[in-house]
């Protein structure tokens, strides 16, 4: 009986993510309010909109099947996952995630449909991957500003002050992590027999059981996707003329590792994007309009058709059960 109310209480929970997904998607394509301006620059560029349409669904699918690659790397050691399980936990997870702040609603949403009893490593898994994706966009963020060619941005002046805060945050960054490093390792020995140490040690443990193939392979699917990521954005500026150069790259690398840097609420997630954009992208042009246009348009193409899918996809049987 009570086996009964949880799994009814499960399957409501996820009508319930789903539909709130559904209504955010909805309210956000209500609430742009650039929708003329980019009426009027498909009615000049069509076919070539054409194209682009094709090769973003192409590239998001790309980067939803690295993702899951990558999440089925992870979960291998704990409950192994057919290629279209993962697929649809990671769209599940993306859904959830789209609706929370920081995303945090995207590990528990992808680990509740694996079996109860792996649910808590699942989510230990799933931190192990978080960790690595952001030191990837930190990493990819500081070569891009590092590569940014001076000769092709507008206003060198600002970009010598962008350099200087996004080095002061990246300083600030590997502080941290070295400081939280030593004072967890001193930590864990002082303070041992501390239920919350013993689960932070707990982790440490339970990531040894990670073969060395495993994780290089979550590292490359995650470099992989990121690049892919990365092409995907500057294809998009390019349509709309804010980029015109391949070097112009770097902007989008150093775009990334800002917003993941900045917490932000779903509700004004994609209004911190585009405005994190118009600062960054203005160093090359100064069409503002199409700087927003292009955040939506990549928000739309990877966030909220992909966060629609399950509302037609069943869900998969697990292999295992």
């Amino acid at each position: 009986m009570e086996l009964t109310i949880k799994k009814k209480l499960l399957q409501t929970f996820q009508v319930i993510i789903t539909l709130a997904a559904v209504f955010f998607v909805i309210y956000k394509l209500y609430q742009f309010d650039q929708w003329d301006a980019f009426y009027n620059h498909l009615s000049k560029h069509s076919p070539k909109f054409g194209l682009i349409i094709i090769a973003q669904i192409v590239l998001s699918i790309s980067t939803l099947s690295l993702e899951s690659l990558k999440w089925q790397q992870l979960t291998q050691i704990i409950y192994p996952l057919t290629f279209r399980e993962a697929f649809f936990q990671v769209l599940k997870g993306l859904q959830a995630g789209m609706i929370t702040p920081g995303r945090l609603g995207d590990p528990p949403s992808r680990v509740i449909y694996l079996p109860p009893e792996m649910r808590s490593r699942g989510l230990l898994v799933s931190m192990l991957g978080i960790m690595i994706q952001n030191i990837v966009l930190g990493v990819g963020a500081i070569t891009g500003l590092l590569c940014l060619n001076r000769a092709i941005v507008s206003d060198p002046a600002m970009l010598s002050k962008l350099e200087l805060l996004l080095m002061k945050y990246a300083g600030y960054f590997v502080l941290l992590i070295l400081t939280g490093q030593i004072l967890l390792l001193i930590g864990v020995k002082l303070l041992k027999n501390i239920n919350i140490v013993q689960k932070i040690t707990s982790f440490f443990l339970f990531v040894r059981n990670f073969r060395y193939r495993q994780i290089a392979l979550v590292i490359f699917f995650t470099i992989f996707k990121y690049t892919v990521f990365c092409f995907q954005f500057w294809l998009i500026l390019y349509y709309f003329g804010i980029v015109t150069h391949p070097s112009h790259i770097a902007l989008v690398a150093i775009y990334f590792g800002g917003i993941t840097m900045l917490p932000s609420f779903a509700i004004a997630d994609l209004g911190l994007r585009g405005s994190i954009g118009i600062i960054l992208f203005s160093l090359v042009s100064g069409n503002s309009i199409g700087i927003v246009m292009s955040v939506f348009l990549l928000w739309f193409f990877n966030l909220a058709i992909p966060s629609l899918i399950p509302l037609v996809w069943k869900k998969p049987m697990m292999q295992n059960g």
